[in-house]
């Protein structure tokens, strides 16, 4: 199994969704963060399996709501680097790429 890590803008994303959606909803926030853990671990056991976007990434679908995880992955590390919204600001996250 591969380690993920997240870029410090993908982990501040998480942070600022949960929050958002648990002031929508008590609870919303966790379940969020749940899915997000759910689809690192599916990632984890089969990184190959994401979508290609571009010669080096790759993004998966976050269940129960419109974000992805667009990650990378190289010989030591799987490395997310946006959890981006299917509809706001496309591309945002292109200038994470290192």
């Amino acid at each position: 199994m591969n380690s993920v890590r997240f870029h410090v803008e993908a982990e501040a994303e998480l942070d600022e969704t949960a929050s958002f959606y648990e002031a929508l909803a008590s609870g919303l926030g966790k379940s969020f963060t749940a899915e997000v853990k759910k689809t690192v671990r599916l990632i984890q056991a089969h990184p190959a399996a994401g979508q290609n976007i571009s010669p080096r990434l790759k993004k998966s679908l976050v269940h129960r709501f419109p974000y992805s995880l667009i990650y990378s992955i190289d010989a030591q590390a799987i490395l997310i680097l946006a959890i981006a919204h299917h509809r706001r600001r496309p591309g945002y996250w292109h200038q994470r790429q290192t």
